[in-house]
């Protein structure tokens, strides 16, 4: 990678292969973009079990390559020679997991600490543990008895997913229980800004397939309830 400044582009096709390889069988420990000192260029350290105790990379860059491949087919722009992968006992690996114990969030963090392992860097990306249960969006309506309006119950809980449970980007899952019905987003774009509405819009496109012509009713804010 030339530039100076990774790029937001970077940071999503990053994701977007961690979860590619997660669907693939592919277990990702710790990841990050770092940008190394010596080289001054980026790379994504992948630290996963298939880099043996004894070190060799081999069957790891295969696996890793293989989904590359097919991910560059469709519009994903990390080259394979941008991609370093190491085993979960490699001290670079053990730092970025401390790092990520010690800033918890659902987005990739800044690093910008002098060193991992015995790397010398000037700055990092690390992603947080997305095999580790992924997070999701939830709405909640509850339907006022047999019209066509809605109440919103929960404008958009964030909740960790099952261990076993696999998403795609975008996708939408609904549940109606009686005169409830619970609609559940996975969306990086959410994730990444920490805001619910790319997920919130997800969610009213499938409410509206599924209960054409009926209304979604928001609870008043506070500051509008007070005026009238």
């Amino acid at each position: 990678m030339a530039q100076a400044t990774l790029v937001e582009m970077q940071i999503k096709d990053g994701l977007r292969l961690i979860n590619r390889l997660g669907r693939e069988g592919v277990t990702v420990k710790a990841a990050a973009w770092v940008k190394e000192n010596e080289s001054g260029q980026w790379y994504l350290y992948l630290a996963t079990p298939l880099v043996g105790e004894d070190d060799a990379t081999r069957p790891a860059y295969r696996r890793v390559n293989n989904v590359v491949r097919d991910m560059q087919e469709d519009g994903f722009w990390i080259d394979p020679f941008e991609i370093k992968v190491i085993g979960p006992h490699d001290p670079i690996a053990r730092d970025i997991l401390a790092h990520r114990s010690s800033h918890p969030a659902r987005i990739p963090t800044r690093f910008q600490g002098a060193r991992l392992g015995e790397l010398a860097v000037d700055e990092a990306y690390i992603y947080p543990p997305t095999l580790e249960g992924r997070w999701v969006f939830t709405f909640e309506y509850q339907r006022r008895g047999q019209t066509t309006h809605w109440d919103v119950v929960s404008p958009g809980r964030c909740v960790r997913c099952a261990l076993e449970d696999s998403w795609n980007d975008g996708e939408v899952r609904f549940k109606e229980q009686g005169g409830k019905v619970v609609i559940s987003v996975y969306s990086e774009e959410a994730l990444e800004e920490e805001d619910a509405t790319p997920a919130e819009e997800l969610a009213a496109q499938e409410f509206q397939k599924r209960f054409p012509g009926h209304k979604i009713v928001y609870a008043p804010e506070e500051n509008e309830s007070s005026s009238t």
